[in-house]
């Protein structure tokens, strides 16, 4: 059995391809492994998410199955994550 680990991100990405999971292209490697894994990705440090751009912001709101973000300005969608994620 191959550990998610010791794959790069390129191919974590191509099995997240392979297994037709979507919005996993900003993913870093540690949220990949939880994608692939069936887990919801995390945010390692709520500081994190104000250098996001809002296409990421709004990606991992989908991600972790929120609603009602999708016409927030930045400053709302920062605020909305940092409560919500």
């Amino acid at each position: 059995m191959i550990k998610m680990e010791n794959l790069t991100v390129v191919k974590l990405r191509q099995l997240c391809k392979d297994m037709h999971i979507k919005n996993y292209s900003g993913l870093n490697k540690a949220n990949l492994i939880r994608l692939v894994g069936g887990q919801e990705p995390i945010i390692e440090d709520k500081d994190d998410v104000d250098k996001m751009t809002m296409l990421e912001l709004r990606r991992l709101c989908k991600l972790n199955g929120l609603s009602g973000y999708s016409k927030l300005n930045k400053s709302d969608l920062l605020e909305f994550v940092k409560m919500n994620c």
